[in-house]
């Protein structure tokens, strides 16, 4: 009986998962000191799934989104030069000590600013709940109804 409403959780699922895709995908996921959009192809965009298990449906993204969402204050944390030598390569930036450590050094005078990921992502949810997964779910149900009481 359960069918049609778990049908549906795995077609939100899908669903939820693009929209997250597409929130990283805007202008929210620009970085603006790199003028670009680092998490359009960003290891947070290739790991993250849903999972989906009526009644809940789990988006599973990687832990440092929180960083990304809050970001970084000024004078409180320098990133490893190896992390940072992995990015500059993927930049064309030369991965030689004397900028890794002018880099490092700007990020912890300067902090990096939080880009609000999750808060973009819960408006479109919201705005999609409205408009189309109520109904959805709703029609999932009494499909079940339906079906159990016309046998």
């Amino acid at each position: 009986m359960k069918r049609y409403v778990d049908k549906a959780f795995r077609m939100l699922a899908v669903d939820i998962l693009r929209l997250f895709l597409t929130v990283l995908s805007s202008d929210v996921g620009d970085n603006k000191d790199a003028k670009e959009n680092s998490l359009k192809q960003s290891r947070l965009a290739r790991t993250a799934e849903t999972k989906a298990e009526a009644p809940f449906i789990n988006l599973i993204v990687n832990d440092y989104i929180e960083n990304i969402e809050k970001g970084t204050p000024p004078h409180t944390s320098k990133p490893s030069i190896d992390e940072l030598r992995d990015w500059a390569r993927k930049r064309g930036i030369p991965p030689t000590n004397d900028v890794l450590y002018a880099i490092r050094e700007s990020i912890w005078q300067d902090g990096i600013k939080g880009r609000p990921i999750m808060q973009e992502f819960y408006k479109l949810l919201d705005k999609r709940w409205e408009e189309y997964y109520a109904d959805l779910l709703l029609a999932s149900i009494l499909n079940n109804l339906n079906k159990f009481f016309n046998q």
